[in-house]
């Protein structure tokens, strides 16, 4: 029951620090790319993050989150995605 409520507690992090980006950087929310902006990428094995330049925490702390949400996942439901 522990991890259950480990994934679902990491699930609502990652929930609660989206929502707050969309009201923090509302401009974006709203339009799918902004030319002016300069964008970068990290990646992992699973993931790839897209952040504009200035956000290079944030990127990573979604990455290093998302880590433990797919291992997490992962072994709850015990599926690997196709790679």
């Amino acid at each position: 029951m522990k991890p259950l409520l480990s994934m679902i507690k990491r699930t609502f992090i990652i929930l609660v620090i989206f929502t707050a980006m969309a009201f923090v950087f509302p401009s974006m929310s709203s339009a799918r790319y902004d030319p002016s902006l300069s964008w970068y990428t990290v990646s992992t094995q699973n993931f790839t993050i897209y952040y504009p330049e200035g956000h290079e925490l944030v990127a990573q702390r979604v990455l290093s989150l998302s880590k433990e949400v797919y291992k997490d996942v992962t072994g709850y439901l015990m599926v690997q995605p196709r790679t």
